[in-house]
Formats: structure tokens, C-alpha cells, sequence
């Protein structure tokens, strides 16, 4: 089975513009992060960057350009749709979806769900419980990806791409893993101007007496984020799932 690793990115974010490009560390730029970490899954057969036609994206597909990452255009408010055509253009038989602001994502961890997902019959496999913000993935096969697509109407269906397949469960089987005990406090994601304080104070901690983040394991970063309780308090309560609850508001508009 080919799992193709699809990271969603846009430049034209309305709580940190232009966030997936922010320089972390020297050289390294959040983006950089996640593709690094990702294509470090041994599972993973590709990986590709999913960003939108749109001109303010036209940054973004050339800087991949010039790192030599895959790159797939499609909707910009749509991303379900750009999901799909990503998935279809590039033959997936099933996705592991990643957001391009969580540069601290598991590469052993999406080994995890990817061998979950392919010793069940599951149409959906994903994170469940209190794990920290910043680790999501999900795993759904490229069948489940379609029927949603052919199916969902909602905004909030549309503008994210897990939602119709977790609220219609006696259509896709979906199994939730629980990994994580009492983290969900953990803001590892880079949406706002202080979670970008936070995740470059990290890394460069991590960096400094541990190597390259990009081959820090989750032991290691739990470790550092232990012996640094202050400036994790920085961002400890940001709403999560901000975008998703708006996209909820709107749904009848």
C-alpha cells in the first residue's frame, strides 16, 4: 500500500501570516520541519506539500521549487477538494494528513497509525485523547478521502478534511488511538506570534544540547519541554482548534 503524506500550507494565514515560512532556527524554516520530520516515517512512500493556486501562495510553491520538495495547487478555502485532487494526481492508496504548522510532528508516531491502519479495516485512523496540540496526524484511505469529497456540503466539512468522515461514523469506520495521558496542555503548533516564540525556544534549546530537531525523537523533546515550564506557560491557553470552531460558526451563513 503506498501512503502518500500530504501536508497542507498556505502563506495567507490570518492569525500569522506567512507562519509555515518563519524561520526557526538558522536555515530551518517551520515547513522545513515538518517535511524533514515527515519524510523521516519509514512508511511514508512521499511526501507533498498541498498549498492553493491562489497568487499569495506563488511564494510558497517556489520556495519548494528551490528545496526540491514535492508541491501540489489546488483550492485555497476548499481543502478537502485539494486533498483529493493531491491524492488522485499522485496515485495514493492511502493519505497521512499532516498540517505545515506542527514541526514537531512524530515520525515514529505516524509509523504507529500507518501500521495500525494497515492491520485493521479501518477507513480512518487517527489521534484520540489528551496528546498535545502539534502532534496531530490521520491516516484515511484514499477511497474514504473520495466519498467524502463526492459528499460533504458544510463549510466546516469543506474548509478541513477530516469532519465528514469522524460525524458520519456508521458510514467510515474510524478508530481513535490514545497515546497520550494528560498533555493535551501542550501548544506544539505554530498559529499565533507567541506559539512561534515558544516552538523556536524549543528547538533551539533541543538543537543546542541534543543535535538537529529534525532527529529528535519524542522522548527528547518531552524531555526539554520538562525542564521548561515557563515558556511553555507562553501559549498553555490558546483556544485549540480555533479555525475549526469559526468554520463551525459559519456552517449557516
Amino acid at each position: 500500500m503506498k501512503f502518500s503524506a500530504i501536508i497542507q500550507a498556505r502563506m495567507s494565514s490570518s492569525r500569522l501570516p506567512g507562519k509555515v515560512l518563519k524561520s526557526l532556527v538558522e536555515g530551518l524554516t517551520v515547513l522545513d520541519c515538518v517535511v524533514q520530520r515527515v519524510s523521516r516515517a519509514s512508511l511514508v512512500g512521499e511526501v507533498i506539500v498541498a498549498t492553493s493556486s491562489d497568487p499569495s501562495d506563488d511564494v510558497l510553491s517556489a520556495w519548494c521549487a528551490s528545496r526540491g520538495y514535492l508541491c501540489f495547487r489546488g483550492s485555497l478555502s476548499d481543502v478537502l477538494s485539494r486533498y483529493y485532487e493531491c491524492a488522485s494526481s499522485y496515485g495514493a492508496d492511502a493519505i497521512v494528513r499532516i498540517t505545515g504548522d506542527c514541526p514537531l510532528v512524530d515520525p515514529s508516531l505516524i509509523d504507529e497509525l500507518c501500521e495500525i491502519f494497515l492491520s485493521g479495516s479501518h477507513d480512518l485512523v487517527g489521534l484520540d485523547g489528551e496528546f498535545p496540540d502539534g502532534l496531530d496526524c490521520t491516516v484515511f484511505s484514499y477511497d474514504a478521502l473520495k466519498r467524502a469529497h463526492e459528499s460533504a456540503v458544510l463549510r466546516s466539512e469543506r474548509e478541513h478534511v477530516c469532519p465528514f468522515m469522524l460525524k458520519n461514523e456508521s458510514d467510515f469506520k474510524v478508530l481513535g488511538v490514545q497515546k497520550f495521558i494528560g498533555l493535551s496542555n501542550l501548544r506544539l503548533t505554530v498559529d499565533e506570534p507567541v506559539d512561534l516564540v515558544v516552538v523556536r525556544q524549543l528547538v533551539s534549546r533541543i538543537e543546542r544540547d541534543f543535535g538537529s530537531i529534525i532527529y529528535a525523537d519524542w522522548p527528547t523533546i518531552n524531555g526539554v519541554i520538562k525542564i521548561m515550564p515557563d515558556v511553555m506557560n507562553l501559549n498553555a491557553g490558546i483556544i485549540r482548534n480555533e479555525g475549526y470552531l469559526r468554520s463551525l460558526e459559519l456552517d449557516n451563513d
